[in-house]
């Protein structure tokens, strides 16, 4: 498996999980999550509630640049894959920015065709 690059569409996401290695697809057919921005966090220290609040915070200060519009105007969601204390004790300081469709009442991210990027959706 390849590590995906900004701009790659792919279909599973483990949240709070940094898992690098995902299966992507070509973003002209169905897909859930599209990568939007990656980005390094500092620091030594672990902590769960940092970790998290700063990915969002990241991946949330570039998704108008990505999108076209702001994520209070969009119709879409943001998911960070952001280290693990288990990654984390291993070096690992990486955060994946994904942009998907909101979720249905089910719970699951529908499925979609194209890409995000400059779609002011």
């Amino acid at each position: 498996m390849e590590e995906l690059e900004v701009g790659d569409c792919f279909n599973y996401l483990d949240e709070g999980k940094a898992g690098r290695n995902r299966m992507g697809v070509p973003c002209a057919e169905p897909h859930r999550f599209e990568l939007y921005y990656q980005f390094n966090l500092d620091g030594d220290e672990f902590s769960n509630e940092t970790i998290t609040n700063r990915s969002h915070q990241g991946c949330l200060a570039e998704f108008e640049d990505f999108v076209g519009v702001s994520f209070e105007q969009s119709s879409l969601d943001i998911s960070a894959l952001f280290p693990s204390e288990d990654t984390w004790d291993k070096g690992d300081r990486e955060v994946l920015c994904s942009v998907s469709l909101l979720r249905s009442i089910d719970g699951e991210v529908p499925m979609q065709i194209g890409s995000a990027r400059q779609s002011k959706t």
